[in-house]
């Protein structure tokens, strides 16, 4: 008689653990470098629009900030008139930096995670 076994299902399961688990480590590097990626290209977009010849450091610019959340990360603009800008007023043009900025990062990630360059 001749018998073949295949044992060892805990120790796949301990390797599917570790493998998932270093891949939400790198996924989660992923997403924080888009965030800030995100944040810089947000910032160069107000730098850009502002009026030329403004030497004072821009409140909006500097109001960028990325923040940690349970699933991923947020990049908000505390100043109070950030929607303002982007959305515009019944007496002002929108001047998006936020939603452009947006776009591009996650044609960015798209492309990365598409082409398996996640890690």
């Amino acid at each position: 008689m001749i018998e073949m076994r295949l044992d060892g299902k805990e120790a796949v399961e301990r390797g599917l653990e570790k493998a998932m688990s270093r891949a939400e480590q790198a996924l989660r590097k992923q997403l924080e470098e888009a965030a800030n990626d995100l944040a810089d290209l947000a910032r160069a977009q107000i730098l850009t629009q502002r009026q030329a010849g403004r030497a004072t450091p821009s409140i909006l610019a500097e109001s960028l900030s990325v923040a940690p959340l349970e699933t991923g990360f947020s990049v908000q603009a505390s100043a109070p008139y950030a929607v303002f800008v982007e959305l515009g007023t019944a007496r002002m043009a929108a001047e998006p930096f936020l939603q452009p900025a947006f776009d591009e990062v996650v044609t960015g990630l798209r492309t990365a995670l598409g082409k398996g360059d996640a890690a």
